[in-house]
């Protein structure tokens, strides 16, 4: 077997075989290992992310998807060669449903099972093997007697030849690896000829434009048309058509200068039939001029059938004054990307064109006699709609040139864009006058009267305009009317307190409306840094490129200087970066300020290109007014949302302390010689301390305590997990070494559970009079017997720690009046007065002196003892504490010594009775002074409290008091009529912090620090208080 093994090792390292062949080569020797037995194979893909290739002897087991993902986890870093599982009906990552399949199946049990995983040494899992024999209904140990000797040399044949499957995946990768190099070589490629493509355009819109531009000669920005057009689509023919721009219709026609005129003509002639079918009137061809021109370059293309054609019409002013055909004997000559670039070459021909053609049309025009006397700007029209009379005012007020001629087209132009040319239109056709018309035009405002010129002698003879500017009278009522609106809208703002978000989408709204902004962003300050709750087209990617060149920010500017800056111009001051992402001319950014504390900051951009008015001083005042309004109204929103998100946050801590409690006992153990008691303080709302009470049966009772490492949520929900497994794993026939055996393997596999927990657990046996226990690296639990401790420890690391830990147990006998005490760190380590520690010590000595009470009365003084107002302490870990008295006698000290009732009036003076009634009962039944001095301050306090705020100082009012002595309590029943008290409101006034408790809060603390036990019930008629004091015996 070793041989063919060596020779399989050998013949896999010499060669570099497909991972397939290797995968063959293992099916092989496993076969020959394990002849008997089913062998299943699975590989996982280069990625160990699933399942790549699978083989098997017999029926394939499917793996199951959990331990998959086991296996895979790449986080897993304590995987094992190999993993025999004695019994799968307790393997952690049994699926159930394959399990019970597998059984149904093969009509076995199906228990046993063995891994062994294609592993390295960095515990990478390339593969594993599954063996079984359910096939022949045997265990593997039953069929294999040297099972272990077979796993070592499988193990052995898998370390050996491991190598060469990570080549083989190495060399895979690198395959992979090149495969995605060559797309990318490949995508770059396409992406550099686009680019070179986009390059060669944007550089000829560049040259065109700018050649364009500063030419008046309309051939001459054709020839450069065609030319540049040339560059990016290779045409045969471009030919250029205008109707009538310059009083002739004209085609131009630019072709390659190798083509005979019979292909010229053909060309020409394809351009003229796409001429009529974008006018609404035919044209004949003859009265088109045309002109023909050649390039200089050679075209190479024989055919004679034209396969290519484009057409792009040349729009100027909504109405279509020419065309340009594009033509080619190529097929598919022009792709769309590339005709994109056409179209944005015709836009400048049109708007080229037309601007020409205005230019020669105001060339034409004439100026007359301009009138200097009138204060007011008048336009006098003649009958034929010509400009008669202009006065300088006229043309100053409406920005027109006075050397410039003003045609009618131009006068139209100018009537349209002051809405008037109807009005004018009306009054020629009704010659009766029309007065008081508003009128704007170049941001300013004007009232107009536009009436008939008639003479008796000649009639009507033209139109007088009469402007009078009204743009700062208009001003001052929108100031009053902006500031009028900014008022309304910040008590709209106002009622929106309770919805922060809707209060700034409110104000970013009102404020892009006011600056005729568009883009715009609030920053609000949350702890030390600005977030940006609310922002129109402004995200913070695109607001910070808006800085100064020193890097700094415009907010952060206004952040540090709390004032507004307004930068009207944004690109000629030179102090600003002009590398942004999107053109602006004017940036505001605005300090929101509450008590001259830094609260927000508001950003307003306006993009370059917007036709809106400059800010005035009033403007920037009724800016500074609304945010000075609004900033208390943001403040109060931002508080009022915080306070939400507590309550929020203070409900589920809630809801988790609930479900914490819930997990611990409820009830204590009512067992026949034993009387329990238990404590739990968490440090937090929730804690992480476990304790736990089971009934194993009539005699005996197993006692659990825990420590989780850490507090708060995370150790609630470690706590929870250790509940439910503990509760599997609990039972009567299990020793406390077996348990804790058995809990450590299972909390070792858990996928929840990531931290070690110090556990202890034993068996208190009523009828064996024993107490059996093993501890898990907790706190050692002690025994005091007769006035000493007992020390109850095994030493074992805490659970999860080791996966094979060895536990001890050990057995202790008890006996009569023996006190068990166990408890969790927090309680050494709490820290009291002078900032020391309890300890152990502490702890022993408060047992030692307070033994004598029952168990929970005891622990409620160790409780008071840490929450007294000398010991006021800082709970860093929870503390739980668990005790339990031995008693074989056990007879509860309920026999009655005596009974009295007194009845006292409300007032302070009856205090001092009650005083004495105290210390004559002390004294007849022997109660220390240290007792008396306790009950006598309890009791007064109370009845102070009910005299204060149950009858509200009435001394009218009665308070009855009921004393009843015990042979081991007093019992004390205080009863009033006053006021009700909810229960939870006193409850909530005690577990207050010392320091923060004040008035009655105080009372309450102490009363509950000073007696054993206290209980407290209200109704509609009556308040009743409960307190009883202990006497140790």
């Amino acid at each position: 077997m070793l041989n063919k093994i060596e020779e399989s090792i050998n013949q896999i390292n010499s060669n570099l075989f497909s991972e397939k062949t290797i995968i063959e080569e293992i099916f092989r020797i496993f076969k020959f290992i394990f002849h008997s037995s089913s062998i299943n194979i699975y590989t996982f893909d280069i990625d160990r992310k699933k399942i790549d290739t699978t083989l098997s002897n017999k029926d394939l087991w499917p793996l199951p998807n959990n331990m998959s993902r086991w296996l895979t986890n790449q986080k897993n870093n304590k995987q094992k060669s190999s993993l025999y599982i004695k019994n799968r009906s307790q393997f952690i990552l049994t699926d159930f449903i394959q399990y019970n399949k597998d059984t149904k199946k093969y009509k076995y049990t199906c228990n046993d099972g063995l891994f062994i995983n294609i592993i390295n040494e960095d515990k990478i899992i390339f593969g594993t093997i599954f063996i079984h024999n359910w096939e022949i209904k045997q265990k593997l140990t039953t069929a294999y007697k040297n099972i272990n000797d077979k796993i070592q040399l499988s193990n052995h044949y898998i370390n050996q030849i491991i190598n060469s499957i990570e080549n083989y995946h190495i060399h895979k990768k690198i395959e992979s690896l090149l495969d995605d190099k060559n797309k990318l070589t490949q995508k770059i490629h396409k992406d550099e000829q686009s680019l070179n493509q986009r390059l060669i355009e944007l550089t000829t819109l560049y040259e065109t434009s700018n050649e364009v531009s500063h030419s008046l000669n309309y051939i001459e920005i054709i020839e450069k048309i065609s030319i540049s057009i040339n560059k990016v689509l290779s045409y045969d023919a471009c030919s250029i058509f205008l109707k009538k721009i310059f009083n002739k219709n004209e085609l131009f026609v630019t072709v390659g200068s190798n083509f005979h005129h019979s292909t010229i003509k053909i060309l020409t002639k394809a351009t003229l039939n796409s001429i009529d079918s974008f006018f609404s009137t035919s044209i004949n061809p003859n009265n088109i001029d045309i002109k023909i021109t050649k390039l200089n370059k050679k075209s190479i293309s024989k055919e004679k059938t034209i396969n290519s054609h484009a057409t792009i019409p040349l729009i100027f002013r909504d109405e279509i004054i020419g065309i340009i055909t594009l033509l080619s004997f190529k097929k598919t000559a022009f792709q769309k990307n590339k005709l994109q670039f056409a179209h944005t070459i015709s836009n400048q021909v049109s708007s080229s064109l037309g601007k020409i053609k205005i230019i020669r049309e105001l060339e034409k025009s004439k100026i007359y006699s301009v009138i200097e006397s009138i204060s007011e700007p008048v336009i006098i029209l003649d009958e034929k709609h010509n400009i008669n009379i202009i006065n300088p005012k006229a043309t100053s007020l409406l920005n027109i040139n006075q050397n410039q001629h003003i045609t009618q087209e131009k006068l139209i132009d100018l009537l349209k864009e002051l809405h008037l040319l109807k009005l004018y239109q009306q009054v020629i056709k009704t010659k009766q006058p029309i007065i008081n018309e508003n009128a704007n035009y170049n941001n300013k405002n004007f009232m107009v009267n536009i009436s008939p010129v008639i003479n008796k002698e000649y009639g009507y003879v033209g139109i007088i305009f009469l402007f009078r500017d009204i743009t700062e009278l208009q001003q001052m009522d929108r100031i009053k009317t902006q500031r009028l609106e900014a008022i309304s809208e910040v008590n709209l703002m106002i009622k929106s307190i309770q919805n922060l978000d809707n209060l700034l989408d409110v104000l970013m709204e009102f404020l892009l409306n006011t600056t005729k902004c568009n883009m715009g962003s609030i920053q609000l300050k949350q702890k030390d840094r600005f977030i940006t709750p609310q922002h129109r087209n402004f995200p913070e990617k695109i607001r910070r490129s808006y800085r100064y060149k020193n890097r700094k920010t415009i907010s952060e500017k206004v952040e540090k200087s709390k004032k507004l800056i307004l930068i009207d111009d944004y690109f000629s001051s030179p102090d600003l970066d002009p590398n942004v992402k999107i053109l602006i001319e004017l940036y505001l950014c605005i300090p929101i300020l509450v008590n001259n504390e830094l609260i927000g900051i508001i950003n307003l951009a306006r993009k370059y290109g917007t036709s809106a008015e400059k800010f005035t001083k009033e403007d920037i005042d009724t800016l500074l007014t609304i945010t000075t309004l609004v900033g208390t109204t943001i403040h109060n929103s931002m508080l009022y949302k915080e306070k939400l998100e507590k309550e929020k946050i203070d409900q589920e801590l809630k809801v988790a302390s609930d479900i914490h409690n819930n997990l611990l006992p409820k009830n204590l153990p009512t067992k026949s010689k034993l009387l329990f008691g238990a404590l739990n303080i968490p440090a937090q709302k929730i804690g992480g301390d476990f304790y736990d009470f089971i009934e194993l049966d009539k005699n005996r009772t197993g006692i659990i305590i825990a420590d989780i490492v850490g507090k708060g949520i995370p150790a609630g929900l470690y706590m929870a997990v250790l509940k439910s497994i503990i509760n599997r794993n609990i039972n009567a026939e299990k020793s406390p070494k077996e348990t804790i055996n058995q809990l450590n393997k299972t909390i070792y596999t858990d996928p929840v559970i990531n931290k070690f927990i110090p556990l202890f657990y034993g068996i208190l046996d009523s009828k064996k009079n024993t107490f059996t226990y093993s501890n898990a690296g907790h706190e050692p639990g002690y025994i005091l017997r007769k006035n000493k401790f007992i020390k109850l420890d095994t030493k074992g690391f805490p659970l999860a720690g080791y996966e094979n830990e060895t536990f001890i147990e050990k057995e202790i006998k008890i006996e009569d009046d023996d006190l068990l005490f166990l408890f969790t760190d927090g309680i050494l380590e709490t820290k009291i007065a002078n900032n020391t520690s309890v300890g152990l010590n502490g702890v022993k000595s408060f047992v030692q002196k307070n033994q004598k009470f029952p168990p929970q009365i005891l622990l409620n003084k160790i409780k008071n003892y840490l929450t007294s107002s000398e010991n006021q302490t800082i709970k860093k870990d929870d503390i739980t504490v668990i005790a339990c008295k031995i008693n074989q006698k056990l007879q509860y000290k309920n026999q009655l010594l005596f009974k009295k009732s007194i009845k006292t009036s409300s007032t302070i003076s009856e205090i001092k009775k009650i005083r004495k009634e105290i210390e004559s009962i002390c004294k007849s039944n022997n109660m220390n002074h240290q007792i008396k001095l306790d009950l006598q301050l309890a009791v007064n306090e109370a009845q102070a409290n009910i005299i204060e705020h149950a009858y509200l100082g009435d001394p009218s009012k009665h308070i009855y008091f009921n004393f009843t002595m015990y042979e081991d309590k007093l019992e004390i029943i205080i009863k009033d009529n006053g006021i009700p008290l909810k229960s939870d409101s006193i409850e909530k006034k005690i577990s207050n912090n010392l320091e923060k408790l004040e008035g009655s809060g105080l009372g309450l603390f102490l009363i509950y620090t000073l007696m054993d036990e206290i209980n407290f019930s209200s109704t509609k008629t009556e308040n009743k208080l409960k307190l009883v004091k202990y006497t140790p015996q």
